[in-house]
């Protein structure tokens, strides 16, 4: 009997994991697999379910899923979809918010050919050292925190 038993456990097929895993898990396994799409419908967390949508070329349905949020990421994240739908003025708005996240308010007070500056020199730091804009500025402020 025992003999029969180990025979039928070697012979059967694999388990699918699925039954297993959570809906936000089974998502991260679809994301991981570059099914963006069905990862998209998985997800319960709306920046992963964003980040899905923006992969699958659903910038509409990531604008919407970052809107979710208002922390520098998320902002950042709704400026990229923005753009990628070809809304550029609103696209730069977001990223305005982003840089007005400055806890010691610098960037509001300053003139607008002094943030062309800075946000041409971050642009320029990103493109030769492949590092994203948001993380540059982000950087850059707790730099800017610390020596205060």
């Amino acid at each position: 009997m025992l003999i029969l038993l180990l025979l039928l456990c070697c012979l059967a097929s694999p388990v699918y994991a699925g039954w297993f895993l959570n809906n936000n898990q089974e998502a991260m396994r679809l994301f991981e697999q570059k099914d963006y799409e069905a990862a998209a419908h998985k997800f319960e967390n709306a920046q992963w379910r964003g980040a899905a949508a923006y992969k699958s070329g659903d910038y509409e349905q990531a604008y919407k899923d970052f809107s979710a949020g208002d922390d520098v990421t998320s902002l950042y994240n709704q400026g990229n979809a923005l753009a990628k739908l070809g809304k550029i003025d609103k696209a730069i708005e977001k990223y305005e918010e982003v840089l007005k996240k400055d806890p010691a308010n610098v960037y509001d007070k300053m003139d607008y050919k002094t943030k062309e500056y800075y946000r041409n020199t971050i642009e320029k730091i990103s493109k030769k050292t492949k590092i994203s804009e948001l993380y540059i500025a982000q950087k850059c402020i707790e730099l800017a925190e610390i020596n205060c």
